[in-house]
């Protein structure tokens, strides 16, 4: 199973101060705004810029909160100036970088409302990198021993790359987190893969899978089992009606959106009670999160992206 953690050992005064673990803080201090990028290099010294940078943001942090810095008991290593590996502070920055995501730590369809209704109220954008080979993809990693958050990291010339937010997602970042939480109430379900490039359009297995979800056939006008000219199953569907006909309400299924029948997904959303839930492109929109009706959804699909698959609970 993937998970992030920030740092193996300690980083400050008296820290181990392993080079990935300093490397760590200093993009962290980055994104949160308090440290150049170009002096991130793993090095830690007494008094050193890193040290002044992570004194300089919990002076902010304690001044938003109210709260008065104690900068001579700082100096005097108490637990403000030696993060430990499962520090708040690593938290705070993360934060402050706005690259966290709460997870609703609810399972089934209340979990993915809730977890698609806070995306959708921070306006955060499509992730355009997504349609380039995935470089510098976003990824949204579940926090070790943080259930309850998750965070959005970059590739890069390092793989964990922690940039500044706010974060950004793409349609198969989107379904994935929706198929996870609707299932644990967070990512760590077995299941879950962070990188886009891993389960999305480059990857020979459709998302759904991952999750043991099972593709389904579509039915003929009369109800019967719709087959093709040599008698096999159909497995996509070409319209709204098609898909009515075999979903039931409040049933949560997975619908990937394909380029031509039977080959290959350029897309991925959620469909519950004839709705579909998704992240797109969308400019007349301000958040890349929305939802539509099966029938606008297709009307506003071009003719070549007709061919959708659909996959439900077994």
């Amino acid at each position: 199973m993937y998970d992030f953690e920030f740092i193996d050992g300690t980083v400050g005064e008296g820290g181990r101060n392993i080079y990935s673990d300093v490397w760590t803080v200093q993009r962290l201090l980055y994104a949160a705004g308090v440290y150049p990028q170009s002096a991130v290099d793993g090095i830690f010294t007494r008094g050193g810029a890193t040290a002044k940078a992570l004194l300089s943001f919990q002076q902010k942090w304690n001044d938003a909160l109210g709260v008065e810095f104690d900068l001579p008991a700082a100096n005097k290593r108490t637990p403000l100036t030696l993060l430990q590996p499962d520090d708040d502070w690593l938290l705070r920055m993360a934060a402050s970088a706005q690259i966290l995501i709460p997870m609703p730590g609810i399972r089934d369809f209340v979990g993915i409302s809730q977890l698609h209704d806070w995306l959708k109220s921070k306006g955060f954008k499509y992730e355009p990198a997504a349609d380039y080979l995935g470089e510098p993809s976003r990824s949204f990693w579940p926090i070790h021993g943080r259930p309850n958050l998750a965070i959005q990291l970059q590739r890069g010339l390092k793989l964990h790359q922690i940039n500044p937010g706010p974060i950004q997602i793409n349609c198969t970042s989107y379904a994935n987190m929706m198929l996870a939480v609707y299932l644990c109430g967070n990512l760590y379900h077995p299941g879950y893969c962070p990188y886009a490039l891993d389960i999305g359009a480059g990857s020979k297995k459709h998302l759904a899978q991952r999750y043991q979800f099972q593709i389904m056939p579509r039915k003929a006008k009369d109800g019967t089992p719709a087959v093709d000219k040599d008698g096999k199953p159909i497995r996509y569907f070409t319209s709204p009606e098609q898909i009515v006909a075999v979903v039931d309400d409040w049933e949560i299924y997975s619908m990937e959106i394909g380029s031509r029948a039977n080959h290959g997904t350029g897309h991925h959303t959620i469909v519950h009670n004839k709705k579909v839930y998704e992240s797109k492109d969308n400019k007349e929109n301000p958040s890349a999160t929305v939802t539509d009706d099966l029938d606008t959804y297709f009307k506003n699909l071009v003719p070549y992206s007709r061919w959708v698959y659909l996959f439900r609970e077994p």
